[in-house]
């Protein structure tokens, strides 16, 4: 069977395409293939201008290295005020520590 024998159903007296079961009628001419439309498999790359993409990355760099200098003066500011809480306050840290445990053992206790 060739192509002809094959596609022959699914045309119209006018050579209009028909797909089986369509009900709206035979497709719209398209007209011939336009000049402007790329064959498949080739490509058109644009030129990239590598010296903004540099500079971005470059942004982006500084941008992360400013959070990160951020996030660590604040772990450390938070360390050194647990710190001096601690050294002033060793027995109430203590218990607190004491009666965290306790109420951890129970209820794990209470799973088994």
């Amino acid at each position: 069977m060739n192509i002809d024998q094959r596609v022959s159903p699914l045309l119209r007296e006018d050579n209009k395409a028909v797909l089986p079961g369509d009900t709206r009628g035979p497709a719209p001419d398209i007209g011939e293939p336009s000049k402007d439309v790329p064959r498949p498999g080739a490509v058109d790359v644009a030129p990239v201008n590598t010296s903004t993409a540099h500079d971005v990355v470059s942004d982006a760099k500084q941008a992360l290295q400013g959070t990160k200098d951020m996030i660590a003066e604040r772990a450390t500011a938070g360390v050194t005020v647990a710190n001096s809480f601690v050294r002033e306050h060793p027995w109430q840290v203590l218990g607190a520590s004491a009666v965290t445990g306790l109420f951890i053992g129970l209820l794990l206790k209470r799973r088994d």
